[in-house]
């Protein structure tokens, strides 16, 4: 009966110290699996929020590809993807990725249901705004890009703000409880190693040479789980390590990107800066363009002024030569009258010689009829050598007139047709002139609409710069918690290699014990 109870006891013990060693190594084990396991939560969880950050960043991109046709008056189309189901974000949205992503983090279905809409208004308003550069309403595309399109594109960053908030709170969380288990099997695993080794060495007192084999062997089995227990904890410190060392590579990185970016930032202002300065130049350029075209306009005005006064000489010469003409005319009629005069001259000549004779019959009683006709005919004489004169002087004049006349008006139209020829070429140079000032000030307000376009364009640009620096501040920040996670990472693997190391070490007293008792 004795011996009954005795290995009764015996079987009893050794069903203890097993299941105790068992319990040991299953704990040990969960505990390793469920670190493991939160781990993996873990990257799943920064992977995540970095693909985010990237699409964020993306659309970012997006927005300043879709302003660009400001800086290219002859663009009219976009060369961005246009459809929501297409862009990198929705292929990922409209995948089984998203469902994987809600399935881990729950919270994240109302976000990403509620960024849909955004999205999809987002592609759609560049479609419009495409439809617009093609319909040459630049304007209007220009006032859809700066509101509809950047409230959706702000509402798109606040719903993915919103998700990677999520995302570290949910990697707070698992954190923690990560945490939590490891504490509370930390203490579970110290206090079933203790109980199992007191017990072991209790039964190993008692009967050692019963159970001495069977000890060995859990020992064996213990030794073992240490040992793999060991290997996994270096395998997360140099996992931590590798991450730790991608951290500080992506953090020097953002550090030079962010430099290059404040340089980019510098480099549009300056630009924005020179584009204004070259309107206001352009501006100054085109009042003293359309100033010159003012006074080429009075100087044409003048030109066919000028003209209009030729004309007026002309006509006033042609008067003048009609009335000259008409003075010729009554010296022609007074010339006739003279020829009249000779003819009356001639009959009185004639009439005094027939007097001159009847005075010479009359004899003494003519005498004084005699010398009457003598006067009278030397009166007629003297008129008829006035009249020979007169009517000579009126010829001569009538001759002289007439030649004046037809020199005057030869020079007169050959003057007034070489004015009217350089009046002409004039009011053409000036035409010419006002034509050259017309594409001048036509480019000095080209010159001006497009100085405006840049300056707008740069401005646009350092909103897109300001924005980018924003996100690249985040990237920095969710770098920094990447490190913190890896050095958190790396101090529990530590902590699990210290608790292998403890475990070896009861091993190693448990094995004492045997060789002791042997």
């Amino acid at each position: 009966m004795r011996k009954s109870t005795l290995r009764f006891k015996s079987l009893l013990a050794f069903l203890s110290v097993g299941l105790v060693s068992l319990a040991l190594g299953i704990i040990n084990f969960n505990s390793l699996s469920a670190v493991i396991e939160a781990q993996k939560a873990k990257e799943q969880a920064l992977s995540l929020s970095a693909d985010l950050l990237e699409k964020e960043i993306a659309h970012l991109k997006y927005r300043t590809k879709m302003g660009e046709f400001q800086r290219d008056p002859n663009q009219t189309e976009l060369n961005i993807e246009k459809d929501a189901h297409k862009c990198g974000f929705g292929q990922w949205y409209y995948s089984s990725a998203r469902t994987e992503a809600e399935a881990v983090i729950s919270a994240l279905r109302g976000p990403l249901e509620a960024i849909e809409g955004p999205h999809s208004r987002l592609h759609a308003s560049s479609q419009e705004i495409e439809g617009l550069l093609k319909a040459g309403k630049r304007a209007e595309a220009i006032v859809l890009l700066g509101t509809r399109a950047s409230v959706e594109l702000y509402e798109i960053q606040n719903q993915l703000g919103g998700m990677r908030a999520e995302i570290k709170k949910y990697t707070a969380e698992v954190t923690a409880r990560t945490d939590s288990a490891i504490r509370a099997r930390k203490l579970l695993s110290a206090g079933v190693t203790v109980i199992a080794v007191l017990l072991a060495m209790s039964i190993g007192y008692l009967f050692s040479n019963m159970i001495e084999r069977h000890l060995r062997g859990i020992a064996s089995r213990l030794t073992g789980g240490a040992l793999t227990l060991t290997a996994t904890s270096d395998d997360v410190a140099n996992n931590s390590e590798t991450l730790s060392s991608a951290t500080e590579e992506q953090a020097a990185a953002l550090q030079e990107t962010a430099a290059s970016v404040t340089e980019l930032s510098s480099m549009i202002a300056k630009t924005a800066e020179n584009a204004q300065k070259s309107r206001e130049v352009a501006n100054g350029s085109s009042k003293s363009a359309k100033e010159g075209k003012e006074i080429v306009g009075q100087m044409i005005t003048s030109i066919m002024e000028i003209t209009d006064s030729n004309q007026a000489i002309m006509t006033q010469i042609q008067t003048s030569n009609q009335e000259i003409s008409k003075i010729v005319g009554l010296i022609k009629e007074i010339d006739l009258k003279t020829q009249v005069i000779n003819d009356i001259v001639f009959q009185t000549k004639l009439l005094s010689f027939n007097a001159s004779v009847e005075a010479a019959r009359a004899g003494e009683h003519g005498k004084g009829f005699s010398v009457v006709a003598e006067e009278v005919g030397n009166l007629a004489r003297m008129s008829g050598s006035a009249a020979q004169q007169i009517s000579t002087m009126l010829e001569n004049s009538t001759r002289e007139v007439h030649g004046i006349v037809e020199r005057s008006k030869s020079e007169i139209e050959k003057l007034a047709q070489t004015s009217s020829e350089k009046v002409q070429a004039g009011a053409a140079t000036a035409m010419a002139c006002g034509e050259a000032f017309d594409h001048v000030v036509s480019d000095i307000e080209e010159l001006t609409r497009m100085a405006g376009e840049i300056e707008v364009a740069a401005t646009e640009q350092s909103t897109g710069i300001n924005e980018i620096n924003k996100a690249m501040g985040q990237l920095d920040q969710v770098t920094h918690q990447n490190a913190k996670l890896s050095n958190e990472s790396s101090a529990a693997a530590q902590k699990l290699k210290s608790e292998a190391s403890v475990l070896r070490e009861h091993v190693g007293v448990l094995e004492a014990v045997l060789d002791g008792a042997k």
